[in-house]
């Protein structure tokens, strides 16, 4: 691997990292929409393979939001405190 491929790579999985308390808090969350509700429910039962990746592209996707418009400024401001 060449080095600007390690250095997204890393970049990328460090953004997980730092993200995962908010996939955590999130996908329990997610998961239950999706089984709970009426559409979705039928996806889950007919598709299982596409309703979890869906669910973990959604979830990724807004940890990624709540970590960047929440627990970052969130962090800042009880540092600066």
């Amino acid at each position: 691997m060449t080095f600007v491929i390690k250095h997204r790579c890393l970049k990328w999985l460090t953004f997980l990292g730092d993200a995962s308390y908010s996939f955590y808090m999130l996908h329990l969350l997610i998961l239950r929409y999706m089984v709970w509700n009426g559409n979705s429910k039928r996806i889950c039962h007919t598709y299982p393979c596409m309703a979890t990746m869906l669910a973990f592209a959604a979830t990724v996707f807004l940890s990624g939001i709540c970590y960047e418009y929440f627990e970052k400024p969130m962090r800042a401001k009880i540092r600066s405190i």
